[in-house]
């Protein structure tokens, strides 16, 4: 008992120490108040849920003795800022994964009806959109595409875009100009998309009208986008849980929902996620205990309207449904479940002939001969679709890992499942098509419902073994993925064509610096000729390295807590060195004045250097960041020339150096003996961050760098 209280006691303490050194660290970095106070308010909250400080030996709060490394190589306060912020994930992230927890989420889920759980995915998804609208996310990409479509049937009653063309229409929804997505035929404009999600479109454009710009058409599209995929969220739930009926599937829906890539497509007008919906309800009508296959048939109907791409999977899935209902000689069933497709794709059949003058539907895209392409680009964009940095998923939801893990125990009528999935990913492949201006994912988007499915059978497969320490640690950086896009959405959007050629992931540019390309350590399948790249060899084989092993190795296998608690402060140590100790600084444009002395880097358009007048203009109202190296002196002099009753004021990290107020002149020499320097690729620099403050960034601030003699 003794032993225990002191065991105990010396716990405690090692919490108290790492909670004690955290928040030094915090004022010492000067972190500022809200973001303290946010930081232990999620600290407060976590350990009200998981109980961390009774869970372990080791605790997380222990990771917080390393937090003053962050104090050595930091470039600003912003700097410091995020990458606290980043080490405070980490710990979580890391602590948890060794550690565990038994407390349970989202119970009610599992007891609500499908419209709570319809409201539930639907107010999720539309916080997404507002986050979205806040930040100034048009729509790209397709979206504005299909939209114009739509505008034609209600104002035109027809497929002609000519007038919407030349007349811009769609300024209702788009700001700037677009390049239309036509084919010419005749005198008529038509568009090579599909008209199905266009169709669905219609409603909700009519109420746009009526609502005469009440919404902005950015808000209101995304949130019509919520509306239609919180249907598919739904189907999702029942899904899984008649693949998981000994299950409580409410919590792991939930965290579907909320995180990459469901909670960002779900606002895009993109037909992949109604499509997936449409094809879980018709596997659900079919499989599931009430069997409804007239209303499986309308939903396979419907999806012959979204896209060709989707036809493989439709076949696979309605085959295996007819050979069943042959199998059993139920000839009712089997009209019913095919008399709505087969309708649907006659009408499909004239509409193509009447428009675009081929029975093909695939005649309304582009002519493009998919035989021609070398089968190297098809591998290439098969494994992309899964590990490229730009728009693989499992570099934005590395939890989808769990994959490949999941077929040492069978899901419900997984030949279904793994037909349809593979017969889509190989018909996709074979054209090389990449996800364009998307959120990255989306050519796995019509089939996530299976990869999910796969997920948690390995999951839970996992945690009936005793294990559970990888599914922890994938589904915890998910969440790092997942707070990063939302803090940068801007981030969302890699754009990948099929003739691409920038392999870098701007995530990562942004997550790294110039001391590490974290881009160069991730690979990239770009379908162009390009010299090999090293990452994609060793990605392959620490992919496939653990997967050889875990089917390899008894079923039982897996390293003691003890020996689990014990990795965890190698690996939070190593993510920490790859994610926080680094200055997180790009040098920009480079400015070289040898009669004066100065060099230094900048990154901001809005700091210019006016030769005329021998001074720099920086906006008011904007943050730069200045990385000075001397020439010759050490010695130099600022000169701010305010003509716009603003405020000039320069840090060196958390050292405030100059504050001009708001007169006309002021000046302040720097001696660079006091500064603080971080270095960069072996290149010593003073960082000093300049903040321009005014009451409008319409004027400028001007000023001087000067050698003191």
């Amino acid at each position: 008992m003794r032993r225990e209280n002191g065991r105990g006691a010396w716990q405690s303490c090692c919490n108290l120490a790492g909670l004690t050194v955290l928040l030094l660290t915090l004022i010492f970095g000067k972190a500022g108040l809200p973001l303290i106070l946010l930081i232990f308010a999620v600290l407060i909250a976590m350990e009200h849920l998981f109980r961390f400080r009774c869970t372990a030996k080791i605790t997380l709060y222990w990771f917080f003795l390393f937090s003053p490394l962050l104090l050595i190589q930091y470039a600003s306060i912003p700097d410091f800022r995020l990458r606290i912020i980043t080490f405070v994930m980490l710990a979580y992230i890391v602590g948890y994964s060794a550690q565990g927890g038994n407390r349970k989420f989202a119970g009610f889920l599992d007891r609500a009806g499908p419209g709570k759980i319809y409201l539930v995915a639907l107010l999720i998804f539309a916080l997404a959109a507002c986050l979205l609208y806040v930040n100034g996310v048009h729509l790209s990409g397709d979206e504005p595409h299909y939209l114009m479509i739509t505008q034609s049937l209600v104002k035109d009653r027809d497929f002609d875009l000519k007038n919407n063309v030349e007349q811009k229409t769609y300024f209702q929804f788009l700001p700037v100009e677009m390049p239309p997505h036509l084919k010419q035929r005749q005198d008529r404009y038509l568009s090579f998309h599909m008209p199905g999600l266009s169709l669905l479109l219609v409603p909700f454009y009519l109420l746009f009208d009526l609502l005469g710009g009440l919404v902005p058409s950015p808000l209101f599209f995304r949130l019509t986008a919520a509306v239609m995929s919180a249907f598919s969220a739904l189907a999702l739930f029942y899904f899984l849980k008649l693949q998981f009926p000994e299950r409580k599937i409410g919590a792991y829906w939930l965290f579907f929902v909320i995180t990459f890539p469901l909670l960002f497509h779900a606002v895009h007008l993109y037909p992949e996620i109604p499509a997936a919906g449409l094809l879980i309800g018709a596997y659900l009508l079919v499989f599931g205990p009430r069997k409804r296959y007239l209303a499986a048939g309308l939903c396979l109907a419907m999806i012959l309207w979204l896209h060709v791409k989707y036809y493989p999977a439709v076949l696979v899935f309605g085959l295996i449904v007819v050979v069943r209902l042959l199998r059993n000689r139920d000839l009712k069933r089997l009209f019913r479940f095919c008399v709505l497709p087969v309708a649907s794709l006659l009408l499909l059949l004239l509409y193509s002939k009447t428009l675009y003058g081929t029975f093909s539907p695939g005649g309304i895209f582009p002519a493009a001969n998919y035989f021609a392409i070398p089968h190297e680009f098809r591998l290439r964009a098969l494994v992309g679709y899964f590990f490229d940095q730009r728009d693989g998923l499992l570099f934005y939801a590395p939890l989808f890992f769990l994959t490949f893990f999941s077929f040492r125990k069978r899901i419900r009528h997984q030949g279904v499942l793994l037909g349809v999935a593979l017969s889509y990913l190989l018909a996709h492949a074979f054209t090389t098509v990449r996800g364009a201006h998307a959120p990255a994912g989306r050519p796995l988007i019509f089939v996530i419902w299976v990869l999910i499915a796969l997920v948690l059978n390995t999951w839970f497969y996992r945690r009936e073994q005793g294990g559970g320490y990888m599914a922890r640690f994938l589904a915890g950086f998910s969440l790092f993925v997942l707070i990063r896009l939302l803090l940068f959405p801007q981030f969302v959007y890699q754009p990948v064509y099929a003739h691409s050629s920038q392999p870098s992931s701007s995530l990562l540019t942004f997550l790294g610096s110039d001391s590490l390309d974290l881009s160069r350590l991730f690979p990239s399948y770009l379908n162009v000729e390009k010299p090999l790249r090293p990452a994609n060899f060793a990605w392959l084989i620490l992919v496939t390295l653990p997967i050889l092993i875990y089917y390899l190795a008894p079923p039982r296998m897996h390293p003691s807590r003890n020996r689990q608690r014990a990795a965890s402060f190698f690996v939070f140590l190593f993510l920490v060195g790859l994610f926080c100790l680094l200055p997180r600084v790009h040098l920009g444009k480079h400015y070289l004045d040898k009669d004066k002395g100065i060099a230094f880097f900048n990154n901001s358009r809005d700091l210019t250097y006016m030769p005329e007048h021998d001074v720099y203009r920086a906006r008011i109202g904007n943050r730069y960041h200045l990385y000075l190296s001397f020439v010759r002196s050490a010695r130099l002099t600022f000169q701010v020339i305010n003509h716009a009753d603003a405020d000039m004021m320069v840090r060196n990290k958390t050292k405030l150096l100059f504050h001009s107020g708001k007169e006309h002149t002021s000046k302040k020499q720097i001696n660079a003996e006091k500064l603080i320097p971080i270095y960069l690729n072996k290149r010593k620099l003073y960082p000093l961050e300049i903040k321009a403050l005014g009451k409008s960034s319409h004027f400028f601030l001007f000023f001087r760098i000067e050698e003191t003699p």
